[in-house]
């Protein structure tokens, strides 16, 4: 038996969303200012993988950028941030009374707080006979140096900018571990001069696992859903700027295709501007008819929104063993 074909042409379709008022996202990597942020403009998961490089420093994450995740985090995550600030806070205390710790103690907390480590740098006086500066350095910004023989830690790298490792603004500076008898040496000529005015102590808050150089962190346990808290609240952003949601899918029936580009353009002159912010599906058929306007519902989405806030929040508390949040200026049900 012949099988039959309709003569009705099959419909053509061309659709395309409009975008008003859209957002662009962030950049991988962002300069200001002369510094670097890393800027994640979707979610890659992080690790804190070690590798001993040859260059002799232990890369901290497999694109030895592991720390500058955690501080983007800490930037971006609210609840996140404030219980850092609040560890921190506990950790510093009243002090110690002692002039010269006090100091440099709320930078060394923060650092605590956020890396589990600080790095305190000491530089001598000319003579050798006493300490000119105490400074505490970033511990993002620092990555262990390995001894060769020991595979211990015998001082610290110091880089700027570690996207820029290989130029000279972001060159690492090798900082050797504090050791008194290495400040003074000898040079070639027998005189007596200061060999390493500059060294650095490091002060660990929690112990490091065997094998390992870099602590773990506290809420290393919480980082998939500090990144879910992150992108929740950069989505609803995203959905204010750009109208929320397609609100409106327009139908054009039997509109030439060299006269769909100008119909666009029309339609996103009508509507553009901060008033009419929204997003609309534009659709052609080639078929007759008059235009048709679909509205789009979006089912409950809220409810969902809502139960992935309360999940982040607690997964994030229980992350950093918090039970008592108003202690730490958070307040819940």
């Amino acid at each position: 038996m012949e099988q039959q074909h309709s003569n009705t042409p099959i419909s053509k379709h061309r659709s395309k969303i409009i975008n008003f008022a859209k957002n662009n996202g962030t950049s991988l990597v962002e300069k200001k200012t002369g510094a670097t942020e890393v800027l994640m403009s979707r979610f890659q998961p992080q690790q804190k993988f070690e590798i001993e490089n040859k260059k002799g420093w232990v890369q901290w994450g497999e694109d030895n950028l592991f720390p500058q995740y955690l501080g983007f985090l800490y930037k971006n995550e609210g609840l996140h941030k404030a219980i850092i600030r609040g560890k921190a806070a506990y950790i510093t205390g009243n002090g110690t009374s002692i002039k010269e710790i006090d100091a440099i103690l709320p930078a060394i907390s923060h650092n605590i707080a956020m890396y589990e480590f600080a790095v305190v740098e000491y530089i001598y006086s000319r003579d050798g006979q006493s300490i000119a500066e105490r400074n505490v350095l970033n511990s993002a910004s620092c990555r262990f140096s390995w001894n060769i023989d020991s595979f211990e830690i015998d001082g610290v790298f110091y880089s700027r900018d570690w996207t820029q490792e290989s130029k000279k603004k972001g060159k690492p500076e090798y900082i050797p571990l504090l050791n008194r008898m290495n400040v003074r040496g000898i040079n070639e000529e027998g005189e007596e001069i200061i060999a390493q005015p500059r060294q650095v102590a490091i002060i660990f808050g929690t112990e490091v696992e065997d094998g390992r150089y870099y602590p773990e962190t506290s809420y290393s346990g919480g980082l998939s859903w500090i990144e879910i808290a992150r992108l929740t609240g950069e989505f609803h952003r995203n959905s204010l700027e750009n109208g929320l949601f397609p609100s409106m899918m327009v139908t054009y029936k039997g509109v030439k295709e060299e006269e769909q580009d100008a119909v666009l353009n029309e339609l996103e002159q009508q509507v553009q501007g901060a008033s009419n912010t929204g997003k609309f599906i534009v659709n052609f058929t080639d078929t007759d008819g008059a235009v048709e306007f679909t509205p789009i519902t979006t089912n409950d989405a809220d409810k969902l929104y809502q139960w992935q806030v309360e999940a982040a929040r607690d997964a994030i508390l229980q992350a950093h063993g918090v039970t008592t949040p108003l202690l730490f200026g958070i307040r819940t049900s």
